[in-house]
């Protein structure tokens, strides 16, 4: 993984040292997903993110592409891997058979209920009162100020003040990373955890 990246991308300046920077893959659902994790890899400087958009949208099939491009690209043993998903339209069972595979391949699981809008809306206030992917993109226009389109994301609110106070808010709804329980809740995710990892802000 490491060869095909530059200097500036792969590694770090440390007491004079340059010291590689682990990677983290990350096979996501959608594009707003890719566009908000492109962004927050310029702010890491422990971490060298690639993302990719999942052909198949469902959450097996996201973690199965995430198992095989991890194969593909040759990621290495201290390498992070990871797929990236909403809680909208899968089940108590095939969670639980998606988190048992994701086990077996050594593949962090990052969710949220309903949908990545809600991860987004953190950034901007405090555990949002909303219940529907149209009124998670309606909210988010009103804090923008122009209609929300994924394939934009939410731009330069996007910061390492927005993200520590994202962080902490998820954390008061759901302090725990294991994605059965953020399907338990409505409005939850446990994608602080991977983001605090990312930017090193602790837990």
């Amino acid at each position: 993984m490491r060869g095909g990246q530059s200097l500036t991308e792969s590694s770090v300046k440390t007491s004079g040292r340059i010291k590689p920077r682990k990677t983290l893959f990350l096979m996501v659902e959608g594009v707003s997903e890719e566009v908000y994790f492109n962004r927050i890899a310029r702010l890491s400087e422990k971490y060298s993110l690639s993302v990719k958009v999942s052909k198949d949208k469902d959450c097996l099939g996201i973690i199965n592409n995430c198992a095989r491009e991890s194969k593909r690209i040759g990621l290495e043993k201290d390498d992070l891997r990871a797929a990236v998903f909403d809680l909208d339209v899968v089940d108590r069972k095939t969670l639980e058979e998606a988190k048992k595979k994701a086990e077996k391949e050594n593949i962090l699981l990052l969710t949220t209920n309903l949908s990545f809008e809600f991860w987004l809306l953190l950034h901007l206030e405090e555990n949002p009162r909303v219940h529907s992917q149209d009124e998670y993109e309606a909210l988010l226009s009103q804090h923008l100020g122009y209609k929300y389109k994924k394939s934009k994301g939410i731009k330069d609110k996007v910061n390492l003040d927005s993200i520590e106070d994202a962080v902490k808010r998820a954390k008061k709804i759901l302090n725990d990373s294991d994605p059965i329980a953020c399907k338990t809740i409505q409005n939850s995710t446990n994608l602080w955890k991977i983001v605090s990892t990312i930017l090193d802000l602790g837990e």
